[in-house]
This record gives C-alpha cells, sequence and structure tokens, in this order.
C-alpha cells in the first residue's frame, strides 16, 4: 500500500509502498495524483528502474513530450529515448562530457534557472526525474546543492492575508490583459 509522509511542513512528501519497476494500478496513480496537488514534490527512494520503467510510469499521467534535443545537441548525438530530456553530463557513449563541450555549457544556462517546459503550447503536467548514479565523493551530490524547487503554492500561503489578496488583484489582472486571459471566458480565475 502506497503511503505519503511530509519532507517539509509547506512541500515535499517521501513516497513509500511503491514498487516502480512494475505497472502502477489505477487506485495507486490516484494516490500519487493526490500527493502531487498536496506536496507539489514527491521522493521515491531506492527505485532501481530502467528507462523502460521510467516511460510506462510516466505514461501513467499523461501524453510525454518528446524533446528534439537540447536544441544545441545532433539527433545523433541523442543518448536516450526522445521522451528523456538528457540533463546529464554525459556523451552518446557514456563518457563524461569535456568542460568545453558545446551541449555541457549550453547546459550549465539551466543552473542559473529554469522551468520545465512551461512555455511549450501544452505544458507539462509534471517533470519526472531520475538520479541512476549519485556520488558523494565532495559532500552531498551537485544535484542536492544545486536543484531548488520553490513552491509557489508553500510560498502564498506564508504571505499575510493582505498580500495574498494583492497578488491575487494583480494576476488577475495580467491574465486577463493577457493573450490567455483573452482567449477564456471572464471570471475562470
Amino acid at each position: 500500500m502506497i503511503g505519503v509522509h511530509p519532507l517539509h511542513p509547506l512541500f515535499v512528501g517521501e513516497v513509500s509502498g511503491a514498487d516502480l519497476t512494475r505497472p502502477q494500478t489505477p487506485a495507486e496513480i490516484a494516490v500519487i495524483e493526490a500527493a502531487i496537488a498536496q506536496y507539489a514534490v514527491l521522493v521515491f527512494r531506492d527505485q532501481r528502474i530502467t528507462d523502460e520503467q521510467q516511460l510506462a510510469f510516466s505514461e501513467c499521467f499523461g501524453s510525454l513530450e518528446h524533446t528534439g534535443g537540447t536544441g544545441i545537441s545532433k539527433p545523433n548525438e541523442q543518448r536516450l529515448h526522445p521522451a528523456f530530456a538528457d540533463v546529464s553530463n554525459l556523451d552518446v557513449t557514456g563518457e563524461v562530457l569535456a568542460r568545453d563541450n558545446r551541449r555541457w555549457l549550453y547546459s550549465l544556462g539551466n543552473m542559473l534557472w529554469h522551468s520545465d517546459s512551461s512555455f511549450k503550447p501544452v505544458p507539462a503536467k509534471y517533470s519526472l526525474l531520475s538520479g541512476r548514479v549519485v556520488t558523494r565523493l565532495l559532500g552531498p551530490p551537485r544535484a542536492a546543492r544545486c536543484f531548488k524547487c520553490p513552491s509557489h503554492k508553500g510560498s502564498f500561503f506564508v504571505l499575510q492575508v493582505s498580500w495574498r489578496r494583492t497578488l491575487n488583484l494583480l494576476i488577475e489582472g495580467a491574465m486577463q490583459r493577457s493573450r490567455v486571459g483573452r482567449a477564456l471566458p471572464d471570471k475562470t480565475w
């Protein structure tokens, strides 16, 4: 049976009892989706899954986006299935990219800030990240030191009520003036 407990008071839950190496039942997917809605970020520890198993799990949440690469890599430089955005530091043969490799240099921008596919015509519903090899040679893994996952929902609810009201008015006004807001019926927000 799948369980979820909070790792932080505002967001991030740890999932227990899930085995991602096998197909999930609709009831299990419903529990996971409810946990995503509550915690925004979920951690599934010690899941030794293959690419195929991660794809099968991901497809439980809807159609997958197929990437054409990073925009800098050529088709013959694709290391993974097109449904994966390869954000690793490995080349097509599995070797670590050279520090002056154009793909590596291009990917350094993601360390500053990015938002996974939110800019696409159909934005991503979720991003499912899988760390296959995480080294601890120099303290915490680099991903743990660099990865920041803000919770907009959590940030919003710690604000004073007056600030929340002000933000709601600003957001409503911005949405009504945007192309998205003009395309939608009034008062959908």
